[in-house]
């Protein structure tokens, strides 16, 4: 029996040229871009999630510009 597998969704994605270059330089130790990605998605999910509506039982807080 294999390992447990912790991601189940696929997503194929496109990304201005220079990007993946740019994800490299940041990385950290032996962090894979995937990771990094799943990182960046994960945060950028919260702080929209933050900013529901009230009624939707959000936060009010402006969403910082997207270089994307």
């Amino acid at each position: 029996m294999g390992r447990e597998r912790r991601n189940h969704e696929n997503l194929t994605a496109r990304f201005p040229e220079g990007t993946l270059a740019r994800i490299e330089r940041a990385l950290r130790g032996r962090e894979g871009k995937a990771d990094f990605i799943r990182a960046a998605v994960s945060e950028k999910l919260a702080r929209r999630e933050r900013n529901l509506p009230a009624e939707e039982g959000g936060e009010e807080l402006p969403d910082p510009p997207s270089e994307f």
